[in-house]
């Protein structure tokens, strides 16, 4: 009987990953992590980049940002002591530290203004010289500017809009264009508390995501809005009800990207229209620091991996896990994109990796989408074809997943026993309806072009 064939090749791989792991939508099934599609604009199968420590952190990153000025550093970062760093290259440099105030991840955040960094706190905002941080005013607006303290049960994000930077405090919004400071500049109703702010598209009006209550954790669902203001006369340009309360916001593309609760989504007018569901950690929800623009793409953390959707080859936007945290199950605490598809990866055990993209050196596995038949059918050879040939050290495993989702060795591709090979058939004899082809990158790995599948009917 003439065998029939099935191939996963670019076609399928430039689907992404699928919501389940049950349904054949997706070239990807979402249960492996760490595919590195950026490479070959998703048309080829390459694992993560092999993640390269950066040493020095003291305590856990909550916060990192770009340095805007190009003053010679990749990024800003602040720890939940209270340690101000600067990141150049793999070269991380402690340059101050704020024994005096609580950072706190959700809460701390930084911003570049005017040349100058500020960062809040529970109950103030510090401000740090923004060559290399080398001086720090860790009271600079309760005692500098002599403001009343920020309220420390609130979240205090910072925006620059324009000359100015906003200053979310509960419901209102303090100012600062580098001369005067003002507090209560702009007010929310009083009943309302402000999560997260951004700056909107025409880039002069703010955007600002309020809930009801301080619902840290996301435990429970609240009564949420959206406030449009005009930042030239303070007034609300439209007031927007929400179904649930917004942590995180990120603008890519012209597009609002929003985390709430276990939700990742994108802000379409007076709703919110899902593109994935999230693992958030039990302790906090997804807020900014686990959210970044990489080069077009938003990237967010869900649970221990990296989620990023966008458009890699002008066919349009699809998720994808590019990193997966498989050599450390302690939590992501935040992640920034630096630019040339590097990303700063920090955790909550003081660690800190740098990973380019450009690069495909790692360890992880990847599986495809369920492939179903019509009915029971034999699978009688496979054949794998790679990017390009195994080299000295190359060590692939090939698996086969049923529709129970038990796993069979299918074989290897190793350069110690095979050479240098570019594809490899193997032969079997396995009786299933549904199948997932897995792949696990072991050392040295090379990209999969295409999969070959050969089977009969078993009915």
């Amino acid at each position: 009987m003439e065998l029939s064939m099935l191939t996963i090749s670019a076609e399928d791989f430039i689907q992404g990953a699928s919501f389940s792991k049950r349904i054949s939508l997706g070239g990807l099934s979402p249960e492996d992590k760490g595919v590195n599609l950026f490479k070959e604009q998703a048309t080829v199968l390459y694992p993560q980049p092999l993640p390269v420590d950066i040493t020095g952190l003291e305590d856990d990153a909550i916060e990192m940002i770009l340095d805007p000025e190009f003053g010679g550093n990749d990024a800003f970062i602040l720890d939940k002591s209270g340690k101000f760093y600067t990141l150049d290259g793999t070269t991380l440099t402690k340059r101050q530290t704020d024994a005096t105030n609580t950072y706190v991840f959700g809460t701390s955040k930084m911003v570049v203004f005017k040349g100058d960094v500020y960062a809040s706190s529970q109950g103030d905002i510090a401000l740090l010289d923004g060559t290399n941080l080398s001086t720090l005013d860790h009271d600079w607006w309760t005692n500098t500017k002599s403001k009343s303290a920020l309220q420390t049960d609130q979240r205090h994000d910072l925006v620059v809009i324009e000359d100015t930077l906003y200053i979310p405090d509960g419901n209102s919004i303090h100012t600062w264009d580098g001369t005067t400071a003002v507090e209560d500049a702009i007010q929310i109703p009083t009943d309302m508390n402000i999560i997260t702010a951004t700056k909107h598209p025409n880039g002069r009006d703010l955007i600002v995501f309020a809930s009801r209550s301080k619902n840290y954790s996301h435990t429970l669902r609240v009564e949420a809005r959206v406030y449009v203001i005009d930042t030239n006369t303070s007034e609300f340009i439209s007031e927007t009800s929400l179904d649930d309360q917004v942590e995180g916001v990120i603008d890519v593309g012209g597009g609002y990207f929003i985390t709430s609760g276990d939700v990742f989504g994108i802000l379409n007018g007076s709703s919110v229209d899902l593109i994935r569901k999230i693992t958030k950690p039990s302790t906090a929800a997804v807020y900014k620091p686990k959210m970044t623009n990489f080069d077009g793409v938003v990237m967010v953390v869900d649970n221990n991996a990296v989620l990023a959707y966008g458009d890699l080859n002008g066919l349009g936007d699809i998720p994808f896990y590019p990193y997966y945290n498989n050599d450390n199950q302690n939590e992501i605490k935040a992640i920034l994109a630096i630019g040339s598809k590097q990303l700063l990866v920090a955790y909550s055990t003081n660690t800190l990796k740098k990973l380019d993209f450009n690069n495909s050196d790692g360890v992880a596995r990847a599986k495809t989408g369920k492939l179903k038949f019509p009915g029971k059918v034999w699978i009688r050879k496979i054949e794998v074809f790679l990017e390009s040939a195994l080299s000295s050290g190359s060590q692939h495993s090939l698996l086969i997943a049923n529709e129970a989702g038990s796993e069979q060795s299918l074989g290897s591709m190793n350069y110690s026993s095979d050479g240098a090979i570019k594809s490899k058939e193997f032969w079997c004899n396995m009786l299933l309806k549904e199948l997932n082809f897995v792949v696990s990158w072991l050392a040295v790995p090379k990209g999969v072009k295409r999969i070959d599948i050969y089977y009969e009917s078993g009915e």
